[in-house]
């Protein structure tokens, strides 16, 4: 009885590890469409409503709470008014963010691009930045899915005949 327990909870261990592996991936993925979905929201709020981009950051709805106390320390910081650009602020806080949100490489430099996109002198180039961070933000999840299904085919089998090899050695 001792051993099928023990059997059962390496079994369980493994698999536990897998799924947080798993739910990692997700909430990586989530937050780079999320920022998909802002990215077209600005191009549209720029491009037929003209909105400010204060507003535009109070207006965020709030799908992933992390975004919006970004939006929130952004903004924090723009109304103190020591900082010369809005540019600066985006890199100070996506600095202090950049951990929390823990996106790959290029999609973390694609976020720190948008900082150009919101900020930039006049509205067309910030509509034409912003379309090339949405761009380059989509062909990042879209190597994300590539890379999280090719790693399950291995990671899968893999961890659970650790499992497996684990039982038979303390068997």
């Amino acid at each position: 009885m001792g051993k099928l327990i023990g059997i059962l909870m390496i079994l369980c261990g493994c698999a536990g590890i897998l799924y947080q592996w798993m739910k990692v991936q997700r909430c990586r993925a989530l937050l780079m469409e999320e920022w998909i979905r802002i990215f077209a929201a600005f191009e549209y709020a720029l491009e037929k409503e003209h909105v400010p981009i204060q507003r535009f950051f109070l207006r965020y709805d709030g799908r992933l709470p992390e975004v919006e106390r970004f939006f929130e320390r952004v903004l924090q910081l723009l109304e103190k008014n020591e900082y010369p650009s809005g540019q600066m602020v985006w890199g100070m806080v996506f600095k202090e963010w950049e951990k929390k949100f823990a996106l790959k490489e290029e999609a973390g430099h694609t976020l720190r691009a948008a900082g150009d996109a919101f900020f930039g002198e006049n509205s067309q180039e910030n509509l034409r930045c912003m379309q090339g961070c949405r761009q380059r933000m989509e062909k990042c999840v879209e190597k994300e899915r590539e890379e999280f299904v090719r790693q399950r085919s291995v990671y899968m089998p893999v961890g659970m005949l650790t499992g497996l090899m684990l039982v038979i050695l303390l068997v």
